[in-house]
């Protein structure tokens, strides 16, 4: 099942924010606007405040979408997980006037990347 979808049927106008905020616990620990707009999740989940204190309901969709993505994650990368997390977070999102462009990967992550066969598209408003 898709994380997000599921969201999107209990939380429905929270979704985003939801989903977005258990992705940056993974990824970071913690939740900052600026983890936010550099990552890919600022064009996928667009126009979020995640300076904003959560509400109850948030906070604790948040908590429980970060055990989803991390049992995602898991079930995913296997082995590889820890590694996945530690090169996932690099890949970064620059914003080029009103665009936003997918900033140039290290070799080593392209070469994580292509063993575990993710590819990113060019990153693009619209």
């Amino acid at each position: 099942m898709n994380i997000h979808t599921g969201l999107i049927r209990e939380f429905r106008t929270n979704a985003n924010f939801v989903m977005a905020g258990g992705v940056l616990l993974f990824m970071h620990g913690e939740i900052r606007q600026e983890f936010y707009e550099t990552s890919w999740l600022s064009i996928r989940l667009p126009s979020l405040n995640m300076k904003k204190a959560p509400t109850e309901k948030q906070r604790t969709g948040t908590e429980r979408t970060l055990r989803m993505v991390a049992d995602a994650m898991q079930n995913r990368f296997g082995e590889n997980c820890h590694d996945a997390l530690a090169f996932l977070p690099l890949v970064k999102v620059v914003r080029a006037g009103k665009e936003n462009k997918l900033a140039a990967i290290p070799n080593s992550i392209n070469d994580f990347l292509e063993q575990q066969e993710l590819y990113f598209e060019e990153a693009q408003n619209g």
